[in-house]
């Protein structure tokens, strides 16, 4: 329940950042979202994710 909860703060942190102008910033915790989804076991969602970072990038 906790990683979930770093997840969703990491994604949700890192969208805003990158939204507002620090995209730099918000890559970092969107990777680290990826990072905690992949630990746990959730790739097709980690891959999603970073399907959608690369576009932005």
């Amino acid at each position: 329940m906790i990683a979930c909860r770093q997840v969703l703060g990491f994604l949700h942190d890192g969208a805003y950042e990158i939204r507002t102008g620090n995209r730099e910033g918000g890559i970092i915790k969107v990777e680290n979202a990826i990072q905690l989804l992949r630990e746990l076991n959730s790739t097709k969602l980690a891959n999603n994710i970073e399907q959608y970072l690369l576009l932005i990038k």
